[in-house]
């Protein structure tokens, strides 16, 4: 009896030990997937030539070097008697063409339009990574101070998705009038755990650590999520408008998921950049 009770406690430990090597191999294995994989699930850049180049009216095509020496194109739509210029970091997938047609209303409604693709997107050169993509955006803005004499109080962020990271971002490293972020995501650590359930957020190399960086932004800034977004989801935009010090207004756009914001709430994103601007 005693023997056969030995026996069993035995086997039930080589058992745990098994299990716990499986879970400890798969744990490893996601840990080296993740890091393989963690640009191409991030950025899903459109390249030049897909897509139609062909300027709109009143659109000028520029380029400019980043501080590493990457070249960044951008195209500009210059307002009459702008009231305020919108410097626009666009989300991860696509380039600036698809987003040409919202700048053109941006316009329309008054405001200038400085749009521009990180590297590795459209015609701009280089590889997308964080860090990248930081001195990307800075570099636009620079673009604008120095080379079209746009005033620091004239400049307001505009921020879609990744774009809202890039955004906020910038706004610690740049003066400028306000923020408007659409659909924002508070770091990209929460945003993995929630495409994958598994605590691999510490190995990896991103970091979008948006609701740290706004605590120390007192600018004005206003925040616009879909009810319905599913990717980021409008917690998230809560939890940063939350975590802002400064003049603020969050609104909501009902019946709105993450890819059709622009297109169901274009409405609130205007009066959300007339909030930062007057």
């Amino acid at each position: 009896m005693v023997h056969d009770a030995r026996k069993s406690k035995r086997k039930k430990h080589h058992v745990l030990i098994r299990l716990l090597r499986i879970v400890v191999a798969l744990y490893l294995a996601a840990i080296i997937f993740a890091l393989s994989c963690e640009n191409s699930m991030i950025y899903f850049p459109t390249r030049y030539p897909n897509g139609d180049w062909t300027l709109p009216d009143r659109v000028q095509e520029v380029s400019f070097r980043t501080r590493d020496g990457e070249t960044i194109v951008a195209w500009w739509f210059p307002a009459e008697n702008p009231r305020a210029t919108l410097l626009f970091s666009h989300g991860n997938g696509g380039d600036i063409i698809i987003r040409a047609g919202f700048a053109n209303k941006l316009r329309d409604e008054g405001y200038s339009v400085f749009l521009y693709d990180y590297r590795g997107y459209g015609k701009s050169t280089g590889s997308p990574h964080e860090a990248g993509l930081y001195l990307d955006s800075q570099a636009a803005y620079d673009y604008l101070r120095n080379v079209l004499q746009v005033p620091a109080s004239e400049i307001v962020l505009f921020g879609e998705s990744l774009g809202a990271a890039v955004s906020i971002d910038l706004a610690t490293r740049r003066e400028c009038a306000g923020l408007v972020l659409l659909s924002p995501f508070t770091k990209f650590g929460e945003m993995a755990w929630r495409a994958a359930p598994i605590p691999v957020g510490w190995v990896l190399r991103s970091r979008y650590d948006s609701i740290g960086k706004i605590r120390k932004i007192h600018i004005p800034a206003a925040i616009v999520h879909g009810t319905e977004d599913t990717l980021v989801p409008i917690t998230m935009g809560h939890e940063l408008f939350n975590a802002h010090p400064g003049r603020k207004q969050f609104f909501e756009v009902a019946r709105a998921g993450h890819n059709d914001l622009v297109a169901i709430g274009s409405e609130p994103i205007l009066n959300a950049v007339a909030f930062v601007v007057n």
